[in-house]
């Protein structure tokens, strides 16, 4: 396995991870099969947002000898109504779900609370109530409940305004080409419509500058990303792409640490482990990027694929300081002169140009890198 770190606890994090939403599908024993096979594999966090009795019992039973092995993120705002989920910043039913959460798996703490689907701007400031909602999960904070803090969202304007609350460790967040290339203020249903995703690729460049924003802002305020919807409920395999490739694009972004892939099948957690000792030409997704359904023209996205380069430069990590200063986060200008080579150094040969699939102007990115921040 491979791990990152969540930074502001240096805590690791398996890249590839477990999502448990599909565990709502299976039988005890196929989700006991599954998050075992997951944690056989050195998968060490799992996210379980669900509520249902059930679910939350057989993963009980799944990490019973095992709880040390993985990190468990539970949810705060997901509970249950007339045999449905049912969001809700009610304190009481929020407490009732969390105790019963951490009674269930047979566990007196939860590795990361994240406040639950935050995805619209009244309801992030009503989470962020220290009286309330907030409160409530400060209390599981000071308690030893809980020992990382964090959100899940789907907005990239709601998300950018909770990781200003400076209190977070780690987000839930989804992840994937499609998603990428949507606009700003695009609702979850939208996002997986099909209809829109092909409308809105025509416009890629203005849509992932929004979300990409994001990504650079939890890396330059220590946020742990948390990928969910890597696959897009299945329709980036109906683009062509595989699990490996998928994965290799969301760890590609800025901020992130861990992609919880949602497994139903002890052979979809080996499908989404794969990554790990995929070749590089199988996780490689340019080809896919450049097609015109994706139309990523002119935009970094961060792969590398234009090294080596002749100065020694890293041009993915000079580009993205160079992206986070342009959005005004300043201590990019810091971590830029930090680098063992930067920008400056470019002898402007043009090799990485030639090299990018989707023609992005490195060398120039390089010069005004070095003109801001050198």
């Amino acid at each position: 396995m491979i791990y990152r770190n969540f930074p502001k606890t240096n805590s690791p994090v398996s890249v590839v991870s477990l999502g448990a939403e599909h565990l709502l599908q299976v039988d005890r024993a196929t989700c006991i099969d599954v998050v075992s096979a997951a944690i056989d594999h050195e998968m060490n966090y799992i996210d379980l947002f669900m509520s249902e009795d059930y679910v939350r019992d057989n993963i009980g039973a799944a990490l019973k000898g095992r709880r040390d092995k993985v990190m468990v993120a539970g949810h705060l705002g997901n509970t249950q109504k007339e045999g449905q989920a049912f969001r809700t910043r009610e304190l009481g039913l929020c407490e009732q779900y969390f105790d019963e959460l951490l009674t269930r798996l047979d566990t007196d703490y939860i590795d990361i609370l994240m406040l639950h689907n935050i995805d619209e701007l009244e309801d992030a400031k009503t989470c962020l109530d220290p009286d309330g909602f907030l409160g409530l999960a400060q209390k599981y904070l000071k308690a030893g409940k809980a020992r990382m803090l964090g959100f899940s969202s789907h907005s990239p304007k709601v998300a950018a305004y909770l990781a200003n609350a400076g209190i977070f460790d780690a987000t839930l967040f989804s992840i994937n080409p499609l998603f990428d290339l949507m606009p700003e203020e695009a609702t979850l249903e939208e996002m997986f419509d099909e209809g829109r995703q092909q409308e809105t690729a025509q416009h890629a460049t203005a849509a992932a500058s929004a979300r990409t924003a994001f990504y650079r802002q939890c890396e330059a305020q220590d946020i742990g990303i948390v990928v969910m919807k890597a696959y897009a409920a299945g329709a980036m395999f109906k683009q062509g792409w595989t699990p490996e490739q998928c994965i290799a694009y969301a760890l590609s972004r800025p901020g992130v640490v861990s992609v919880a892939a949602g497994c139903r099948s002890v052979a979809e957690v080996e499908a989404a482990v794969a990554y790990v000792n995929a070749t590089e030409a199988q996780r490689d997704y340019t080809l896919l990027m450049q097609s015109a359904h994706w139309n990523a023209e002119g935009l970094c996205m961060y792969c590398n694929h234009c090294l080596p380069c002749a100065a020694q430069l890293d041009i993915a990590a000079i580009t993205r300081l160079l992206h986070r200063f342009q959005e005004g986060d300043h201590s990019a200008r810091e971590a830029y002169r930090a680098l063992a080579h930067n920008g400056g150094e470019c002898v402007a040969c043009g090799g990485c140009a030639t090299r990018c699939p989707f023609n992005v102007d490195a060398p120039g990115n390089m010069r005004l890198a070095h003109e801001l921040m050198g």
